[in-house]
Formats: C-alpha cells, sequence, structure tokens
C-alpha cells in the first residue's frame, strides 16, 4: 500500500495518475475490469479511465463516456451521499443496473473518490462472478481511494495552473507586441512631425 501511494505522487499529469492506480490496485486486488469515473455535474460521471477485462494488462485510456447517475441508482446513491457500495451478487440486487459496455458483471464495488472535503469521482471494481471482489477488497480500495484522490486533485490543479500559465505567456507575447507596435507608430509620428516642420 505503501509503495502505491508513493507511485501515485511520482506524476503531477492527471494520465499518468490514473494509469498509476489502476495499476497499483490492480497489484493489490485481481479484479477483471475497473474504472474510475470523475464528477462532471451533480447528476453526471465521465469515464476518465478504464481497465480492459480479458484482453490487455495496461490501462487505457477510457471512451468518451458520460453516464447519467439517475440511470444507475447505486452512482445516483453515492453521488448523494458518498459512501462505499459492494455488490456480491448483482443478479440478486434490485438496485442493479448493468453498464452498456460490461452487461456481465455478478459483483462490483465502488468507492467515492473525496479530496478536499468533495466528491470528485468514483472507483469501481468489478468481476464476472459472484463474490469476485470480497469486503477486504473494498478495504483495499477504500485505503487507496484515500492518496489517489488527493493525487487526482493535484492533478487536476497542475493542469489548470499550467493552462493558466500558457495563457498568462499568450498575453505578455500579445502585450509585447502591442508596445512595441505603438513604440514604431510613436517614432514615425515624430518623424512626421519632423518633415512637416
Amino acid at each position: 500500500m505503501r509503495k502505491a501511494t508513493l507511485a501515485l505522487t511520482q506524476d503531477l499529469r492527471l494520465d499518468s495518475v490514473l494509469d498509476t492506480l489502476l495499476q497499483s490496485l490492480r497489484d493489490l486486488v485481481r479484479y477483471e475490469s475497473a474504472s474510475i469515473f470523475l464528477v462532471e455535474a451533480d447528476s453526471r460521471v465521465f469515464l476518465a479511465r478504464e481497465f480492459p477485462r480479458r484482453t490487455s494488462t495496461a490501462p487505457v485510456s477510457g471512451h468518451s463516456a458520460t453516464l447519467q447517475a439517475s440511470d444507475y441508482p447505486l452512482i445516483q446513491g453515492i453521488l448523494e451521499k458518498p459512501t462505499s457500495v459492494l455488490v456480491t451478487d448483482t443478479s440478486q440486487d434490485e438496485a442493479w443496473r448493468s453498464f452498456k459496455d460490461h452487461p456481465e458483471l455478478r459483483c462490483w464495488l465502488c468507492v467515492p473518490l473525496i479530496a478536499a472535503g468533495r466528491l470528485i469521482g468514483l472507483l469501481s471494481l468489478g468481476h464476472t462472478k459472484p463474490n469476485g471482489v470480497l469486503k477486504e477488497h473494498l478495504r483495499i480500495a477504500e485505503l487507496l481511494a484515500i492518496p489517489a484522490a488527493a493525487a487526482i486533485q493535484n492533478a487536476r490543479l497542475y493542469e489548470r495552473a499550467e493552462i493558466y500559465g500558457e495563457e498568462l505567456e499568450k498575453r505578455l507575447t500579445e502585450l509585447r507586441h502591442a508596445e512595441s507596435a505603438l513604440e514604431q507608430a510613436g517614432k514615425t509620428s515624430q518623424l512626421s512631425t519632423k518633415r512637416f516642420n
């Protein structure tokens, strides 16, 4: 767990943080699928990263998928009251709604990612067999969710700072060009005035 926590702080790029989170979790919990959703609005979540089920051992970028939480009562419940959920057998849970890309999930857990007292995302794991993820796995995911949420929040702040820095640099360059143009215009005006005198 300490190694996973340290790995999450090694890079401030969001893509790297998300990949590291899924890989670190994979080292601790044997799951078949995993997803990281980031909260877009009170009732929508965006699939930011997904670990494929059987074909690859490396995390891949998520599809441009936005879920409407109201279509998924369990997710809606977590957004309203950020607490972890463990469904040991999805066929026995009335609130369970299958995900479009994962209709075969028979076991699922979801942990809220909370940073600075605010829900910023969800970490979910799934398995095709009932009881494929257990309470122990939920506990591990909850422990990893704490530094993961902080790392995601820091990465988002870093990205914003980079955007603001680039915008500031662009504005400064425009200001320098405008000052140079004004200076040139002033010199041209002085030469014209001298000629007329």
